[in-house]
């Protein structure tokens, strides 16, 4: 084989061979760390965690996985170069199952999602394989199996995800000295001891009402399921197609029509924006990521990946701005999961708020939202710009008498009566549907 660039001779021992491909692998880790701290890395991890929002955000997922698809197939095609030439071989064991699935337990083994997991995995096996081969050279795969399923019980973010989730506990701050932190722009504080999970008070309202009609525990989940499902036959009556054109599916009475040809992320650039009655968030991401992420679509910077985030601070500003105004910049650095289900609701209505929206449609903004909460919420739906057409679906009279200036009535899913408030309010037949007819 000719020397490299002319100076470096291949020896037996791949002395040349071993720095040369530890060279590319250095190159090419600096170029995924920049992809990654890029916007279109953001818009990957956005991709990942919730594929169905980022259309709602106007993002064009297509174009962005086809790029980062046609990147991989390049890093791949400069592996397979490096080892042909290193090699002067050219083999089809390479495309073998033994291979894939080494490649397989080395990353269950560093941890997926992170950029230093192969790293870690890679090393991990070779140090692993060549210990158990040396000490038993024909069933060396059982001690490997054996520890791949430990990782896979014990540590199921990989042993690179499981020490960084040490390490940013207390005591593994008080054992190491020092804690993991996200990129420079993004610190996230440590995570409160007092759990995540938000309990959803209106299910439990509901479950312990049923009891009280059916002291039986099984009774009382029966009742509960046939209320659950009888307020969803209500919803899908009384709430118009618009809302599921909106999320991009299109009712068979809006094909008769012909309209809404237009797709989830076209709507939204034409300011057409939504929130979801269920949260559809990124649970992996901080408000502030989301939000960032969203500007980013919107001004089309999502696609750049050879400059860092950072470099844009104009969008990170707009959207702490944007936080700020729904009250969340104090949790902003925050993962999303670990927010209470209130501010969860408010974060959806930032998303939509990102994309500069004309008309805003908020599909049942306070459902479950504790009453301690709802205070917030309301607030917040309030001051937002007069500039924005806000047309919200909602069964709380008592939220839609405080913020509507204009009120459509529906039952069974045909328009009842249409006017102000206070027109609503004193109509007998609103009062006897959903007023009560003793409504004063």
């Amino acid at each position: 084989m000719w020397p490299l660039l002319g100076l470096f001779r291949f020896d037996l021992y791949g002395v040349i061979a071993y720095w040369y491909a530890l060279i590319v692998l250095f190159v090419f880790f600096l170029m995924a760390r920049r992809l990654i701290n890029s916007p279109f890395g953001l818009a990957l991890r956005g991709i990942r965690e919730n594929a169905v929002r980022m259309r709602a955000i106007g993002a064009e997922s297509r174009p962005h996985i086809r790029k980062i698809y046609t990147i991989s197939a390049v890093m791949a095609g400069v592996a397979g170069a490096v080892l042909t030439q290193t090699t002067e071989t050219v083999s089809l064991g390479v495309l073998d199952f033994q291979r894939s699935a080494d490649i397989l337990v080395i990353l269950i083994l560093g941890g997926t999602g992170r950029l230093y997991g192969g790293l870690i995995g890679a090393i991990i096996y070779m140090i692993a394989r060549d210990w158990f081969s040396g000490v038993n050279p024909q069933y060396w795969y059982f001690p490997i199996g054996v520890l791949l399923i430990a990782v896979v019980l014990f540590l199921p973010n990989g042993i690179l995800g499981g020490i960084a989730q040490l390490i940013n506990t207390e005591r593994g701050q008080r054992w190491f000295g020092w804690a993991t932190s996200p990129p420079s722009w993004l610190r996230r504080p440590r995570r409160e001891r007092n759990g995540s999970r938000h309990p959803r008070p209106r299910q439990e309202l509901r479950l312990a009402h049923c009891r009280q009609e059916h002291p039986d525990r099984a009774a009382a989940r029966r009742a509960l399921r046939a209320d659950r499902a009888e307020r969803r036959r209500q919803d899908h009556a009384d709430q118009p197609d618009d809302r599921h054109a909106a999320a991009g599916r299109r009712p068979d009475s809006a094909r008769r029509r012909g309209h809404h040809r237009a797709r989830p992320e076209e709507r939204v650039r034409r300011g057409l924006v939504r929130t979801f009655q269920i949260n559809s968030l990124f649970p992996h991401l901080t408000p502030l990521e989301a939000v960032t992420l969203t500007i980013c679509e919107r001004e089309r910077i999502a696609r750049t990946w050879w400059r860092p985030t950072s470099d844009y601070r104009a969008a990170v500003d707009e959207a702490y701005a944007v936080l700020e105004q729904l009250m969340l910049g104090p949790v902003c650095t925050r993962e999303t999961r670990e927010l209470p289900y209130g501010q969860q609701r408010l974060l959806e209505i930032a998303l939509a708020l990102a994309t500069k929206p004309k008309v805003l449609l908020l599909d049942e903004p306070a459902a479950g939202v504790p009453r301690e909460e709802s205070s917030e919420l309301f607030s917040a739906i309030t001051s937002l710009s007069q500039d924005i057409t806000i047309l919200f679906i909602e069964h709380d009279m008592e939220l839609v008498f405080r913020l509507a200036s204009r009120i459509i009535v529906m039952v069974g899913g045909r328009i009842l009566l249409e006017g102000t408030p206070q027109e609503i309010s004193a109509d007998p037949r609103v009062r006897e549907v959903y007023l009560g007819g003793a409504h004063g």
